[in-house]
């Protein structure tokens, strides 16, 4: 036997004694297009991300969005390349919850971390994934995913490792929705409607874009092909608990083809007699708090933001913007019928004056085919009053249910979130003026309505650039409606954290009338308090009167930020109910720009959004390895690199697999060794420092 034989026989010996711990680079490729749609029955462009590996013809399908499911394994090596097909419109991708640990670059935020794609060019997101659970990804450049451009991602438990969820409830199937409100005009017109400054014709009253037409479920809804010209009894006007300035959204019949409010079945999920079922769900609205029952059915909550909770049994969720639950549900039930699951927005949040009579959509969790539908126990009831007086679950908003779900219990977990360094305030609330030339609202935290910069923040910083944006600043003072006199200012506002310290934050709401989803890119929040502000002196008992402290309360109302707080909830995406406030903890170690923005995305194109700045020093950050080669450099036509050459790794293919079948040489053999142990300490690192089993 030849001596190349023996050493590759030797090194597949060696490599199969080791555990199955592959580290994969898992790729996947979309084409973002505008395409003809027909989510709810109402014809209308939408966007969406399609699958290129599809063949010729890969755009065809009566489903446009959600995009294709991104699944890989936490260890794992993620290549998403995208390419935008939109024309002049730029896009980017923001992976939705996940870190990009050391890797800022890859967070997908236009003007932040990246230039954006330009039409017709191709972008390559690459990063090793050091999570596990259920998260998602949308274009961050504008609102486009509100019409449609993002898509679920799950990432699994490694080879080796046993997802509890599954060791617990043994589940057989399971489903993934991704939660959707959904209007019949596009983003463009909508944010111009809301953005545009009052009187800029005469008459013209800029409006919020509400109320939504239906409530989509991976894509699909149901609407009921009523149009109004906001003229006739059919007046769905923002008009809410407490009187506003009455507001109506036409409702045109469709431009590209005819309505037909049974365009499609109703979708259908399994459910196998006797068994569990995981189902992911994820609010990717543009605006609402979504509600979700299952008829005859309790959900128990096993995750939130893609990490384990202590399980709570419900019979119903209310999940803000940007947040996900995972619920497990027992299929228990008569298996001779189909049962409604329902999605709708809480009666809260329906205006009082109105017979907007659907706004929620349904689908079937089915037993077995070709059965009878049982006839639910509860729907949707828009009527405010009527909704209040009964206690039912449209009535029943529930805000701070996040607050009720504390991390999983874990073996050498204290749960407890250690002392903060320092304590940031944020006041954050709403500037109305009534003149005309000004905008209907812009939204300021800490008296600063953020404006984007003109070339990405990162790259400022690393080209010696930031001065240029630091010293854009606006000095605004607006009087009006709702305000006697208001100084703020519009400026790329930044909070300077320093790399390794940890800070204690706490977001009070001076917005009385409405709860706000908040998002934070890179990190996973300790919540340590939440709350109702006190009321003000002489307040009425009229909740549409009463006033509220909102300033010099903080130190009363949240424990001391130098002492270890017990840990009551964690995750990126939470609530601040309307005059509320909440507090969380996080240790600023990953270096870079990250975003903090209401997820409202209204809301943050006027304003609601702030950059945490973590380990800056001078033209660098601390431990923030150098760009990628391929990411190029805004305003110039050059890469900070040479371009990457093609990956010669296929999907689902390891690291190891050439080397096991190549490995006729000693060099070989130290490569798979040295590459497997590498991987299983790396896996072992993650999850030591992910937040399932350590403080974090």
């Amino acid at each position: 036997m030849s001596r190349p034989i023996l050493i590759a026989l030797f090194t597949l010996f060696v490599s199969s004694l080791l555990p199955s711990y592959p580290c994969a680079l898992v790729q996947y490729s979309f084409t973002a297009l505008q395409v003809p749609g027909n989510p709810d029955g109402y014809p209308l462009p939408v966007l969406g991300y399609f699958d290129n590996t599809k063949g010729p013809l890969y755009y065809m399908s009566d489903r446009p969005f959600p995009g294709p499911l991104i699944r890989a394994k936490m260890g794992d090596t993620l290549q998403v390349d995208i390419t935008n097909g939109l024309g002049e419109t730029k896009i980017t991708t923001h992976f939705h919850g996940i870190h990009q640990k050391n890797n800022v670059w890859m967070d997908g935020t236009y003007m932040i971390t990246e230039c954006g794609i330009s039409g017709g060019q191709t972008f390559r997101y690459l990063f090793n994934v050091t999570q596990t659970g259920t998260y998602w990804y949308h274009s961050h450049a504008g609102p486009e995913y509100t019409e449609g451009l993002l898509g679920p991602m799950i990432i699994d438990y490694p080879d080796g490792e046993e997802d509890p969820v599954m060791v617990q409830f043994q589940y057989v199937l399971e489903h993934v929705l991704i939660l959707q409100d959904w209007d019949h005009e596009t983003s463009d017109q909508l944010g111009m409607l809301y953005a545009a400054p009052r009187g800029i014709f005469p008459g013209f009253q800029p409006q919020f874009p509400w109320t939504h037409r239906a409530i989509l479920i991976n894509g699909r809804g149901q609407f009921n092909c009523k149009y109004n010209n906001c003229m006739d009894g059919y007046t769905p006007s923002e008009k809410g608990r407490c009187a506003g300035i009455p507001q109506c959204l036409v409702e045109r019949p469709p431009l590209i083809g005819p309505c037909n409010a049974t365009a499609y079945p109703i979708d259908e999920y399994t459910c196998q007699p006797g068994k569990y079922i995981r189902i992911r769900i994820i609010n990717s609205a543009s605006n609402m708090p979504l509600q979700m029952w299952i008829d005859r059915h309790n959900m128990t909550i096993v995750a939130r933001d893609g990490l384990e909770v202590a399980q709570r049994t419900v019979p119903f969720i209310t999940i803000p913007v940007g947040q996900r639950l995972d619920v497990m549900v027992l299929c228990d039930q008569d298996p001779g019928y189909k049962y409604s699951m329902i999605y709708t927005v809480p009666a809260v949040f329906i205006p009082l004056s109105t017979n907007l009579d659907q706004l929620w959509s349904h689908t079937y969790l089915t037993y077995t085919a070709n059965t009878s539908v049982v006839v639910p126990h509860i729907i949707p009831l828009y009527n405010y009053s009527t909704a209040r007086d009964l206690g039912s679950l449209m009535y029943a908003n529930d805000t701070n249910l996040e607050y009720t779900l504390p991390p999983a219990p874990a073996p050498n977990d204290a749960f407890v979130a250690e002392p903060a360094d320092a304590r940031v305030v944020i006041n954050y609330g709403v500037v109305w003026d009534s003149r005309a030339g000004w905008p209907l609202e812009e939204w300021v935290l800490n008296f600063k309505r953020f404006m984007s910069p003109n070339r990405p923040y990162l790259q400022s910083v690393l080209l010696g650039q930031l001065d240029s944006i630091q010293q854009n600043v606006e000095q605004v003072h607006a009087t009006g409606s709702g305000i006697s006199s208001f100084n703020y200012t519009r400026e790329t506002s930044t909070i300077e954290l320093e790399y390794g310290k940890v800070y204690e934050f706490v977001i009070v709401s001076e917005d009385f009338y409405q709860q706000h989803p908040w998002h934070m890119h890179g990190h996973t929040l300790n919540f340590t308090a939440y709350g109702s502000l006190p009321l003000g002196a002489n307040s009425s008992t009229d909740e549409c009167q009463q006033t509220w402290q909102a300033n010099g309360k903080v130190s009363e109302l949240v424990p001391d930020y130098t002492l270890p707080q017990p840990i009551i909830a964690r995750g990126d995406s939470f609530t601040v109910a309307e005059h509320g406030f909440v507090a969380f903890r996080f240790r600023a170690d990953n270096p870079g720009p990250w975003l903090f923005h209401c997820h409202v995305d209204w809301h943050m194109s006027q304003g609601m959004t702030i950059i945490f700045n973590v380990g800056q020093k001078g033209n660098s950050y601390v431990n923030l390895p150098p760009p990628p080669s391929w990411v190029p450099q805004c305003g110039v036509d050059s890469l900070w690199g040479p371009p990457p050459a093609p990956p010669p790794i296929q999907k689902g293919d390891t690291l190891l697999h050439d080397l096991k079948i190549a490995g006729a040489t000693f060099f070989a053999t130290l490569v798979v060794v040295g590459g497997a142990l590498s991987c299983i300490v790396m896996r072992r690192r993650l999850r030591s420092s992910s937040g399932y089993s350590s403080i974090q």
